[in-house]
């Protein structure tokens, strides 16, 4: 069994960390998360201009993604996903 707090999960892409989240990893949903949280909350920044509603659409965003993890299929990149989810709460 591998010691998941040694791997560098920075090298994986978006796909492969998708594919250990389906798989309960936390830390490949921590990676995610680092990868795509500020820049979320730029966006939502720049549509809403409140910094604690943007705050909780983020979180709403994030929470979803792993609720769903076992049954997530995807037909576009993750990060259109990740945005459209962010749009439509905003």
């Amino acid at each position: 069994m591998t010691d998941k707090s040694v791997i560098n999960y920075n090298i994986y892409d978006d796909h492969q960390l998708l594919s250990f989240i389906a798989k309960d990893d936390d830390l490949a949903f921590d990676e995610i998360y680092e990868r795509y949280w500020s820049k979320l909350y730029a966006y939502a920044y720049n549509r809403i201009r409140i910094k604690e509603i943007c705050e909780e659409i983020i979180q709403d965003v994030f929470v979803s993604l792993w609720s769903n993890r076992h049954i997530l299929v995807l037909s576009a990149p993750l990060s259109t996903y990740l945005y459209t989810a962010v749009n439509t709460r905003s």
